[in-house]
């Protein structure tokens, strides 16, 4: 027997994903494997790529974010929203007019996690990881954290 799309211990949880590469998509299609509801906001184009494993149980929604009718309509998303992810270079969203302070303004209660692979102001963690994936041993520093921030 198959069990509904969104079931699970996340049922109920609404999160909106801005599509885009390496965690960030991961983290939406765990959640929605967990029965969260997630609308993934893709990047209107010609082109219809469809990448089934990152998209499963999603929803999905072409939007060009630099349009502002579009952005009404992101608006409105995020309105019914719990949760935000995306992961964008750091400023991105804020250059698109959708920082954390615009988007509270619409949501009070929206939770806006950042996943980015830039490291900011350095490139420290970045050289320790690599260094350690082509296996130059170093002393790797305890102080070591995801880069990605929850706001």
């Amino acid at each position: 027997m198959n069990k509904p799309i969104h079931s699970g211990p996340l049922n109920g949880l609404k999160i909106i994903e801005f599509e885009g590469i390496g965690p960030a998509p991961l983290a939406g299609q765990l959640l929605s494997d967990l029965g969260a509801d997630v609308i993934k906001i893709k990047k209107k184009s010609t082109e219809n790529i469809k990448e089934p494993i990152l998209d499963r149980n999603k929803k999905t929604i072409s939007l060009d974010l630099k349009n502002s009718k579009d952005k009404v309509i992101v608006k409105k998303l995020i309105t019914k929203a719990d949760v935000l992810i995306e992961g964008f270079r750091p400023g991105v969203m804020e250059k698109l007019g959708l920082s954390w302070q615009t988007l509270r303004k619409v949501n009070e209660k929206i939770i806006m996690a950042r996943i980015s692979g830039v490291n900011i102001p350095t490139n420290k963690k970045v050289n320790i990881a690599m260094t350690n994936i082509y296996g130059i041993r170093k002393k790797i520093p305890t102080d070591i954290r995801t880069n990605a921030t929850v706001e």
